[in-house]
């Protein structure tokens, strides 16, 4: 994660976990398990207050549920 927001302009939890990364699409949980430790990267580098990672959690797991809607 801080590789990707040093040296791609990655800016948000949701844009690391669908494009930069394969977590969304190789992990059959799509990266909940490796979800808090990259939220603390991005926490630590941006100094993100609680709120910013509630709306970038948020953020990310209404985008999986759309993507994944199919499913239902």
């Amino acid at each position: 994660a801080l590789f990707a927001i040093e040296n791609t302009m990655c800016l948000t939890l949701r844009d690391f976990m669908l494009r930069r990364s394969p977590l969304f699409l190789g992990k059959s949980d799509h990266g909940k398990e490796q979800l808090q430790a990259i939220v603390n990267v991005f926490q630590k580098h941006f100094a993100w207050d609680s709120k910013r990672i509630d709306e970038e959690i948020k953020k990310y797991w209404e985008h999986r549920e759309f993507e994944l809607g199919w499913k239902t």
